[in-house]
């Protein structure tokens, strides 16, 4: 038997169990939360209570209205009636702190989502065994994956895992072609939001920008900007908390591709050596649709194979 508690609130221990799982990430943290309040959602913090009282799980999800960025459509469909108009999110969790209630806190969630009458969408954390969640008929289970890159191994022994034409030849090309690679500091955090932003750049998106990376940060978030030429041509960030670095944020400029600087591989083996560097255990190159259906998708999937990583298998949960 599983109780789920729901609250407003991180308790004062959120972050430090997330710390002493191997499951624990950085969108599971309290911080995450204050984030999702900061952009109009709801942060609700689940804990799953066994009978013996012990916090066995515990879930970060977002609260929102499905509609609320599209008034055109949201103005139509909240008529239809039993419309699912609250929109439930998260992302790798939940976190499960007793393997052995796997299932049952699966069976907890479902029951608690079921009763909330929402639109659903959440995934699973790569870094657990993951079998497929035991979700019913009500929700679709799909599945997703990832590559690891151990950083536990010897640099070198990294290096020659990568294959060779498509990965350790680009990132040569892109040092010979006089690519150089910097770490962004709060200083240069707007380069990487122009970057990103392009033509749409503005100083509300780089205080959105500047807010997470000031929340974010102490808990091990960071990123690399490629230049040539003293212009920028791509960027890259990442997090490190919990001694699991995940990417996110990739760019990459018109003047890179028309190059062939490759600098996207450069930066990814900078990151490297500096999760080996700084005693981090796990690259997650961030997710690919394991049954790729277009070319795109493909080009994903083959793009990140090529660093040698292990796969790891998670799931989509959706309704």
């Amino acid at each position: 038997m599983i109780n789920v508690i729901e609250s407003d609130l991180a308790d004062q221990a959120w972050n430090e169990r997330l710390l002493k799982s191997r499951n624990g990430n950085h969108n599971q943290t309290k911080e995450r939360g204050i984030h999702f309040e900061r952009q109009g959602k709801k942060a609700i913090f689940l804990h799953f209570i066994d009978e013996n009282k012990n916090i066995v799980g515990q879930l970060l999800l977002a609260k929102s209205k499905r509609f609320e960025s599209r008034k055109k459509i949201g103005l139509i469909l909240k008529l239809i009636p039993g419309l699912k108009k609250i929109f439930y999110y998260w992302i790798y969790g939940p976190i499960i702190f007793d393997e052995s209630k796997t299932e049952l806190i699966y069976s907890s969630l479902e029951k608690y989502l079921v009763k909330k009458n929402c639109k659903v969408f959440g995934s699973t954390n790569p870094m657990m065994k993951n079998k497929k969640p035991n979700f019913s008929k009500k929700f679709h289970v799909d599945k997703w994956a990832t590559y690891l890159i151990d950083l536990k191994k010897d640099q070198n022994k990294i290096y020659k895992n990568i294959t060779k034409n498509s990965g350790r030849k680009n990132i040569e090309r892109s040092i010979k072609k006089g690519v150089t690679i910097e770490q962004i500091t709060e200083k240069s955090l707007s380069e990487y939001v122009k970057l990103a932003s392009g033509s749409e750049f503005s100083n509300n998106k780089y205080r959105i920008a500047l807010d997470w990376w000031k929340l974010m940060q102490p808990l091990g978030h960071s990123g690399f900007l490629a230049k040539w030429n003293g212009e920028i041509v791509g960027g890259l960030l990442f997090y490190y908390f919990n001694n699991t670095l995940i990417e996110g944020g990739v760019e990459r400029t018109i003047l890179d591709t028309n190059n062939k600087l490759y600098s996207q591989d450069l930066i990814k083996w900078k990151i490297i050596e500096w999760g080996v560097k700084n005693n981090i255990d796990y690259y997650d190159l961030s997710g690919y649709n394991p049954y790729p259906k277009t070319n795109k998708e493909i080009g994903i999937k083959n793009y990140k194979a090529k660093w040698g990583g292990e796969t790891r298998t998670y799931w989509f949960i959706k309704n």
